[in-house]
């Protein structure tokens, strides 16, 4: 009986866990509420300490942009309204533990601190064909072995991923597991080192980035950065998943396992206050057969173009300029333009080559006509076909099968529109429109090069998007109900009408579909 006492004893005191410790060093995972309240609350009052074109953050990032905030605030320096008081002190419920460390300088001083946590989030979604049962749980675990390093491992048990057609892995019960995160960090400021595997998110955009996305697997990485006044140098390299290419007779069905790596270098400024954000990033995605890490990518100050005029070995290249900026008020507009493949000279048929490039534009308005935790958002993503491939498809911008870059990947654009509101800083709601038109390319299609057979005297174009094109409407609604921080409600209602449904000419298709969940989320701490 004394055994079942203590049982329950610490069911109970996990059940009601409050934020005892979190590291600061700590990555703030990319679907983290907390990212939904710094967006709003940044468009508001300017937050120099985050990065609006960089992400994950980490715990320390975080409560130090929310002590810098509530200084100002108490200063008189920043104005805030109801609204915005809501919603730091909800952020300050959050990161209060680390707002203490940062404030008392106490970190380290107690022991060795570690913490294990668990996220449980079941979902209920319906469409018109079935009901079933969905959702994410995550198991957590963090040691700080010093006040600069931290050990963080998150396993997740995924019952999305189980239903989806293209997942690479094990599939149990309609269930898979993996692990999200296991990374190792060094923050020695103004230097910060992580090596594992993590979230990585680069550049802006609503409906999805157009360089890495935090919408694909996390990746095993290795990144490095300094930062010295305004400005902060990034170098990241990671691992890919390995692709069976098909070798010899097509008709014998032999592939071979091909190694797949990424490697990238940036160089982002923040000036005016934070009010202006500009990022350059120059990435290449190379692989083969044998072929290991590269050396030439592997330092961090080599031009990766000019490299490559000077050595045999040619691999699938990207530029990238993103820019963030708060030009008055309760207003954010941010873009990027992205280049895969671009043809100056035209002195043969391969120059025929249409552009591969990729560009979007987004807009917030918070707080339009004096209306308190509104805001108005809006957005334009344009990507040409074929970006993001090569005539090599080990070269393709995937990682186990999903798109590294946009979720929609290539030969597509769309517009969408939308407003929220909060009420309070317990509950969310918002409605949104999306148009998106699909051409028949697509970055899991082999790559076709037509223009080979034209003479620079025929040339060569090719409509936008290509082909038959689908045309999607998608009307959505949410809602988040979250009256802490350990356990909230969330909800969609997504209206969708197809034309040209699956590229064939006329067919139309319409969907209706519902998700509603409950997530909880809890940890506590040992000293050893």
């Amino acid at each position: 009986m004394k055994t079942a006492g203590n049982a329950r004893w610490w069911f109970w005191l996990f059940l009601f866990a409050v934020p005892l410790f979190a590291s600061l060093n700590q990555t703030l995972p990319t679907w983290h509420w907390a990212y939904d309240v710094i967006r709003d609350l940044r468009i508001r009052v300017v937050l120099p300490e985050l990065s609006d074109l960089e992400q994950p953050y980490t715990r320390g990032d975080v409560a130090r942009a929310v002590m810098s905030v509530r200084k100002k605030m108490d200063n008189g320096q920043v104005k805030s309204d109801k609204m915005i008081r809501q919603l730091l002190e909800r952020l300050e419920t959050e990161f209060a533990v680390e707002i203490d460390q940062l404030d008392k300088e106490e970190l380290g001083k107690k022991g060795t601190p570690l913490s294990a946590g668990l996220r449980l989030q079941p979902d209920i979604v319906t469409d018109e064909e079935s009901t079933e049962l969905k959702g994410m749980y995550r198991s957590k675990l963090s040691v700080d072995l010093t006040e600069n390093i931290t050990v963080y491992n998150a396993i997740a048990f995924d019952r999305y991923s189980a239903y989806d057609s293209l997942y690479v892995g094990k599939k149990w019960r309609n269930l898979v597991a993996y692990t999200e995160q296991g990374y190792i960090t060094m923050n020695f400021r103004p230097f910060f080192l992580k090596f594992g595997r993590d979230f990585l998110r680069w550049g802006p955009g609503g409906s999805g980035t157009l360089f890495f996305s935090n919408l694909t697997r996390p990746l095993d990485q290795f990144v490095g950065s300094f930062t010295a006044g305004p400005f902060t140098y990034t170098f990241f390299t990671g691992f890919l998943d390995a692709m069976k290419v098909p070798v010899g007779e097509e008709a014998a069905g032999d592939s071979a396992l091909y190694q797949r790596y990424a490697a990238a270098h940036r160089m982002t400024g923040r000036f005016f206050k934070g009010r202006l954000e500009l990022a350059l990033t120059e990435a290449v995605l190379y692989g083969g057969r044998h072929r290991g890490l590269d050396w030439v990518y592997l330092n961090p100050f080599v031009v990766y173009y000019d490299a490559e005029l000077n050595r045999t070995v040619k691999d699938n290249k990207f530029v990238s300029l993103e820019l963030a900026a708060y030009p008055f008020r309760n207003f954010r507009v941010a873009g990027s333009f992205l280049i895969d493949d671009i043809q100056i000279e035209k002195t043969r048929s391969g120059d025929l080559e249409p552009n591969e490039i990729g560009f979007n534009i987004h807009t917030d308005w918070a707080d339009p006509v004096g209306l308190s935790g509104a805001t108005i958002s809006a957005e334009y993503v344009r990507v040409t076909n074929r970006t993001y491939k090569t005539a090599n498809p080990w070269e393709t911008f995937l990682h186990r099968n999903q798109p590294l870059g946009h979720p929609l990947g290539n030969d597509f654009d769309l517009i969408q529109a939308g407003v929220s509101k909060w009420f309070g800083a317990d509950l969310w709601m918002g409605v949104q429109y999306e148009h998106v038109r699909k051409g028949e390319g697509s970055i899991y299609t082999p790559w076709d090069a037509p223009w080979k057979d034209k003479t620079l005297e025929e040339g060569y174009s090719e409509p936008f998007p290509t082909g038959v094109v689908e045309k999607r409407d998608h009307i959505r609604l949410e809602f988040r109900y979250q009256p802490g921080i350990h356990w909230g409600i969330q909800g969609e209602v997504v209206s969708s009408l197809y034309q040209n449904y699956q590229h064939v000419q006329d067919v139309e298709e319409s969907f209706f579909e519902w998700r509603i969940g409950v997530w909880w989320d809890g940890e506590f701490l040992v000293m050893f």
